[in-house]
């Protein structure tokens, strides 16, 4: 008898064991987007669309930081670092972001504007985003580089 609750006792811990090890880890794009802060520490440009980026931008624009709300709200402030001293510190760009073509891309969505990037790659720590040319789809002419 003693043999037999030992043994339901080994079942029993070896099964809550087992769903915990089987959670799912959340790592869709939309959960890497939502799940913190992010800070532009690189910025490049396709001058001659050709394929090429180079680094462009000033070292003021390399602390800016967004952010991605679930609500599909986001925000994006200057960082620490203003490039112009009579910037407001508190002033941020603003609006709604939207995922498409199965998580492919990401559209941000101004009052009068919209940017779409193509997500070339994204993790919990980093995301590399290309902004698509919306007059000619298949080119990107900016590259952001964005880590946690």
């Amino acid at each position: 008898m003693k043999q037999h609750l030992i043994f339901c006792a080994l079942i029993v811990a070896l099964l809550f064991s087992c769903s915990s090890k089987n959670e799912k880890i959340e790592t869709s794009v939309n959960a890497f987007l939502t799940q913190g802060t992010w800070t532009t520490v690189l910025d490049y440009e396709d001058l001659n669309l050709d394929g090429t980026f180079v680094e462009f931008g000033d070292t003021c624009e390399k602390d800016n930081r967004w952010y991605f709300n679930s609500d599909n709200t986001f925000k994006q402030d200057n960082g620490i670092v203003l490039c112009d001293p009579d910037d407001d510190p508190n002033e941020f760009l603003g609006g709604t972001w939207l995922l498409e073509d199965n998580d492919k891309y990401l559209t941000l969505q101004f009052e009068f504007s919209e940017i779409k990037f193509f997500i070339v790659s994204i993790n919990a720590q980093q995301a590399v985003l290309n902004e698509v040319d919306l007059g000619s789809p298949n080119q990107y002419t900016h590259r952001v580089v964005l880590k946690r």
